[in-house]
């Protein structure tokens, strides 16, 4: 086996079980100290820190200051994109706000609607969840604590004005999502927890 396929067998076994401390078995133990000796240390530490590109920090600042917590959850709407990857580090930076339990990060690339969500609550499937909520509407799916969804804007693309079909994505997309994690809608109209702190 190479050191390439090694690392990134290794890469992926510590992924999935976030560390080896969510559902790690014993053969995922025995294939580590098989894989251990052949992995290539640099390589799994420039996988392990990648670089993050100017558009993803620009997304993750967007993420940051347009995020809205209701409980544990957290959902950002980020407005244009040019890389739905930024999605996935976002979503996955957000997960590691205290408190916070289930995130959403969603934004507008071209003529769809790109999302990215986890959970490392036991209680979400968050694949599940983004099949329920956005299945019907485009393409949905992924794992307990990993997901994402496409959605074409559809009736939206009628609305010109940016600022405004960003609110309007906003506001669908945060209703649907949260239906789909059984929360009443009263929830909508709740303040952010920053928002209550600075009132």
């Amino acid at each position: 086996m190479s050191p390439t396929l090694a690392t990134a067998l290794l890469y992926g076994i510590r992924s999935d079980t976030s560390d080896y401390t969510r559902d790690a078995t014993r053969e995922d133990f025995i294939a580590v100290s098989k894989l251990l000796p052949r992995v290539d240390l640099d390589l799994l530490s420039k996988i392990e820190t990648p670089p993050i590109s100017s558009e993803t920090l620009d997304v993750l600042g967007e993420a940051i200051r347009n995020r809205r917590v209701i409980g544990s959850i957290l959902i950002s709407n980020v407005g244009y994109i040019e890389d739905r990857d930024s999605l996935v580090q976002a979503a996955d930076y957000l997960l590691r706000l205290e408190g916070i339990s289930t995130v959403l990060v969603f934004g507008i690339l071209g003529d769809e609607i790109h999302m990215s969500a986890r959970s490392n609550d036991v209680r979400v499937n968050i694949g599940k969840v983004m099949e329920r909520a956005f299945r019907e509407l485009g393409s949905a799916g992924g794992h307990p604590k990993a997901a994402g969804a496409k959605v074409p804007l559809g009736l939206f693309k009628a609305v010109k004005d940016k600022e405004t079909l960003v609110r309007l994505v906003g506001d669908a997309v945060t209703k649907k999502f949260l239906e789909a994690l059984g929360k009443p809608a009263e929830v909508l109209e709740e303040r952010s927890t920053e928002e209550k702190k600075y009132s």
